[in-house]
């Protein structure tokens, strides 16, 4: 396994955990056992042969945490909020984003109609679970 998704794993949890710890204090000490191990589970999973320098996609990885991250801070500070506004609002929000990229740089490719019919057929198949749901 590659060193990408780790990159962005740790990023993604550890930076509101630091937040969380200069905002409410020290966790407990089981919770910091945790937290090593984790670290070290992430370590053995990334480590393994690879080629040597820095990964491809290394700085997508950093962003991508930095901006799971952000996400993970902002939905904590709106927490007495309806869930279904808050994940109405992300994705919103991750619709215009995406979009701005998008035509900003003009590389739009269309997906193909097999991945397009593969992704509602998935949502097909699901719906039963969702209706058990409500």
């Amino acid at each position: 396994m590659g060193v990408i998704a780790p990159v962005a794993a740790v990023l993604g949890a550890g930076i509101p955990t630091l937040f969380g710890i200069f905002a409410e204090g020290m966790p407990r000490t089981i919770t910091l056992a945790g937290f090593l191990l984790a670290g070290i589970g992430i370590w053995l999973i990334s480590g393994g042969p690879g080629p040597a320098g820095r990964p491809r996609g290394l700085v997508l990885a950093v962003l991508s945490g930095l901006g799971f991250a952000g996400y993970f801070l902002c939905i904590k500070q709106a927490d007495a909020g309806s869930p279904l506004w808050l994940a109405g609002l992300s994705r919103a929000a991750s619709l215009v984003a995406t979009g701005t990229i998008v035509a900003a740089t003009r590389q739009f490719q269309p997906l193909p109609s097999s991945g397009v019919a593969g992704g509602a057929g998935g949502t097909a198949r699901r719906w039963p679970c969702w209706r058990l749901c409500l």
